[in-house]
């Protein structure tokens, strides 16, 4: 098994940094879909430790995706360019992330609108990822 540790970190930066830019350009969207308003958000009980928790929690997440992406693609030696572990990165997100926010959001009655920002998030990092992971491979 060979693992590109820096390309981990590399490609998990880069899916960090879409989600900054992607939640930022679409916030206003997002903070409709979860059906609340920024005011409310601000002053909500923080279930998951100060303000910062879920920025940490979600970049070590992202690493861990990142890490076992590598070592899933460290057993696929017929995958050898970018846009092949683009593809990869496009059937783990149908099959894993898609399949799962789906199932999750239906039975939490959230938004579609929900969904959709956030599916299409994990669709970008994850085929980001795959390419990344490849190209440093």
């Amino acid at each position: 098994m060979n693992i590109n540790y820096i390309g981990v970190l590399v490609a998990g930066l880069v899916f960090y940094f879409i989600g900054a830019v992607w939640y930022s350009v679409f916030s206003s969207q997002w903070i409709d879909a979860l059906e609340t308003t920024m005011e409310i958000k601000s002053k909500e009980k923080l279930k998951w430790g100060g303000k910062v928790s879920p920025f940490i929690i979600s970049f070590f997440c992202i690493l861990l995706m990142n890490f076992i992406f590598a070592t899933l693609l460290s057993y696929m030696p017929n995958i050898k360019t970018p846009t092949q572990g683009a593809f990869i990165g496009f059937l783990i997100w149908a099959g894993f992330s898609f399949a799962s926010l789906i199932n999750n959001y239906a039975f939490a009655n959230k938004t579609i609108k929900l969904a959709v920002i956030d599916f299409t998030y994990y669709f970008m990092g994850l085929i980001s990822s795959g390419a990344i992971l490849m190209l440093m491979r």
